[in-house]
């Protein structure tokens, strides 16, 4: 579904909860090496990327009522 709303790959679909997962999992702790801050920095980019890129392609688009072009042209 989330897919489906946020016009994600929807073969990329599993990599939603990894997403949330990653981005509600708070800051990194305070016993993580910097090692393993970076694995986690660069795991969670090209995920986050590839959601962020339908928003960003929209965002100065033409206005349409896609669940997308509304989120990403709300002042």
């Amino acid at each position: 579904m989330l897919a489906t709303l946020f016009d994600y790959p929807f073969d990329q679909r599993r990599n939603l909860p990894k997403i949330s997962d990653m981005a509600l999992g708070g800051p990194p702790q305070a016993d993580m090496t910097m090692e393993q801050m970076m694995e986690r920095q660069q795991a969670f980019m090209p995920l986050f990327i590839a959601l962020h890129g339908p928003l960003d392609a929209r965002k100065d688009g033409p206005p349409a009522s896609d669940l997308i072009s509304l989120l990403s042209q709300d002042p």
